[in-house]
């Protein structure tokens, strides 16, 4: 099929697709019922040959799912030009044009697999929606930050798409239980599941629109995970005053409070920001100026290299 996925390479590769695209016609409004209707006509035909008893029966319902296959074939084909113009509005996402185009190309099948002639709206009104989750879902996978198993994305994918058909068949987002009995797994399988949807977040990703703050800010630090502390720990307390002679008293507290360095629990920046009255951002301007300082010492070589990584 031509919308299958195929393997673009070189750019005069994919403009040798866009010419050959561009070659079939596009399709009118009754082209698109007539279409539907025998790709219908197919899959009931489809449904039915098994338990065909004669010949004659057999060869007619062979004919319909042929026609129908011919029919799901034009439909998606006239209809490849649509998610080009779609794809290329999401160049700004880094991922290849070619490769966009290959995932709207999934969205558009689904999209004919789905459409309902009798509710008379237009088909690339419908497909539009289809045609941008698949683009946006395959831009999601190129940019996830943790590469999970092919099976587990298989069951990604999966729920992702039962939970389009359940929002589209119900007009709203299905609940979880709607959502389990559509999977056939238990919520608590599906919360499971669930969980692997999202990507990490950046610890410098805003609490909120309105928010000056950074979810940094209400992570306390982990004093045994934290280079700065690595290197602390191993020093005497003159060392440890020697490499902080360099900062200001506010700057000193600050990474005292942060870090833990004098045994009490790292804090979060919220905390330490309720503690010394300085708003959460400055705290984290004032770390990450002391950071530098002590990274610029020229003394204490093994300090300042970990302090570097």
């Amino acid at each position: 099929m031509t919308a299958d996925r195929g393997s673009f390479g070189e750019p005069d590769v994919v403009r040798h697709y866009l010419d050959e695209i561009g070659r079939h016609d596009l399709l009118t409004k009754q082209d698109e019922i007539d279409l539907a209707q025998r790709i219908e006509e197919g899959e009931r035909a489809r449904g039915a040959f098994d338990s065909a008893t004669t010949p004659a029966e057999k060869r007619q319902l062979r004919r319909a799912i042929s026609e129908g296959d011919a029919a799901f074939e034009r439909f998606v084909t006239a209809n490849l030009r649509l998610v080009v113009s779609i794809a290329k509005r999401y160049s700004a996402s880094g991922m290849p044009l070619a490769d966009l185009i290959q995932e709207g190309n999934l969205g558009l099948i689904r999209a004919v697999e789905k459409f309902d002639w009798r509710k008379g709206f237009k088909f690339s009104t419908y497909a539009t929606w289809w045609i941008r989750q698949a683009i946006q879902r395959g831009i999601g996978r190129s940019a996830r930050l943790v590469h999970l198993p092919n099976d587990l994305l298989d069951r990604i994918g999966r729920l992702e798409a039962t939970a389009e058909d359940l929002e589209s068949e119900l007009g709203r987002k299905p609940t979880m239980s709607e959502l389990a009995d559509a999977l056939d797994l238990t919520e608590e399988r599906l919360s499971g599941l669930l969980q692997f949807r999202s990507d990490p977040m950046s610890l410098d990703a805003p609490l909120d629109e309105d928010s000056d703050s950074v979810f940094s800010d209400v992570v306390a630090a982990d004093a045994e995970a934290q280079p700065h502390n690595l290197v602390l720990d191993d020093l005497q307390p003159t060392e440890v005053r020697a490499l902080m002679d360099c900062l200001d008293e506010r700057e000193r507290h600050i990474l005292v409070l942060r870090y833990g360095l004098e045994g009490e629990p790292p804090l979060a920046r919220s905390v330490i920001a309720e503690r010394t009255g300085v708003e959460p951002r400055k705290v984290r301007v004032l770390e990450q100026a002391a950071l530098e300082k002590l990274r610029a010492r020229p003394d204490l070589d093994e300090a300042r290299l970990l302090l570097a990584s």
